[in-house]
C-alpha cells in the first residue's frame, strides 16, 4: 500500500512539475506571439501611414505653387491633406489601442502563472 502511495505521490508531482513547466511554455508562445504581431503591425504601419504621410508631404510641397495659380485648388488640396493625417492619426490610435488590449491578455496570463507557481 505504501508504494502504491509513494507511486502516486511521484505520479502527482511528476504532473504538477509537468503542468508548471506547460504554463511556463505557454507564456514564452503567448509573448513570441505578441512580438510576431507586433512586427506584421508595425510593418503595416510603415507601408499605409508611410504612403499616406508621403502623399500629404508632397501635397503641402504643391500648396504654395498652387496657390499663386488657383486658390481654390490649393484649399482644396489642403482639405485633401487634413483628411489624409486624421486618417493616419485614427489608424495609430486604434493600433495603439488594439496592441495595449492584446497586451493586457498576455498580462493576466502570467500573472495567473505567478500565482500558480507561487500556490
Amino acid at each position: 500500500m505504501q508504494s502504491v502511495h509513494a507511486e502516486l505521490s511521484q505520479t502527482h508531482d511528476d504532473l504538477r512539475h509537468t503542468h508548471e513547466e506547460l504554463e511556463r511554455a505557454t507564456v514564452r508562445l503567448m509573448q513570441y506571439a505578441v512580438l510576431e504581431e507586433r512586427g506584421r503591425i508595425s510593418m503595416d504601419l510603415h507601408d499605409s501611414i508611410g504612403k499616406r504621410l508621403t502623399s500629404a508631404i508632397v501635397q503641402l510641397q504643391a500648396i504654395p505653387y498652387m496657390m499663386k495659380v488657383d486658390a481654390a485648388e490649393a484649399d482644396q488640396a489642403i482639405d485633401t491633406v487634413l483628411h489624409v493625417v486624421r486618417q493616419s492619426l485614427q489608424e495609430v490610435r486604434t493600433v495603439a489601442h488594439q496592441m495595449g488590449s492584446s497586451e493586457a491578455g498576455l498580462g493576466l496570463v502570467a500573472l495567473n502563472s505567478l500565482v500558480n507557481e507561487v500556490q
